[in-house]
């Protein structure tokens, strides 16, 4: 959980950007990660923190500067999957759907850089 909540620093995310990329809808369970005192997370939190961490990754890989990286998330795009809105306005529409179709948008990208 710690590597989330350094991504979510870095992506400068609100604690209701976070409990939407998390799935979960209580703040005390988001404090509770916080202070490492949950332990039992969801399947579906799992794999919304591995579509993150892979979404992190990708965006690291094209960017190459990780504050041009951590910016690109805030900015509108016109990419197929945002529709003129940020990632972070796409990841956090609240479907897990929405973390996969940025990732895959992403590792596409980056798979053509490498």
């Amino acid at each position: 959980m710690r590597a989330f909540f350094r991504i979510a620093a870095l992506w400068q995310l609100s604690e209701a950007e976070q409990l939407a990329l998390l799935g979960i809808t209580s703040s005390s369970i988001l404090d509770g990660l916080k202070a490492g005192g949950i332990a039992d997370i969801g399947a579906e939190t799992i794999e919304r923190l591995g579509s993150v961490f892979g979404i992190f990754r990708a965006i690291n890989i094209i960017m190459q500067h990780p504050d041009r990286a951590d910016a690109w998330m805030r900015r509108p795009n016109t990419g197929a999957p945002f529709a003129g809105r940020s990632a972070i306005e796409r990841m956090t529409g609240g479907d897990i759907s929405d973390l996969d179709a940025v990732r895959r948008y992403l590792e596409s990208v980056s798979g053509r850089l490498g």
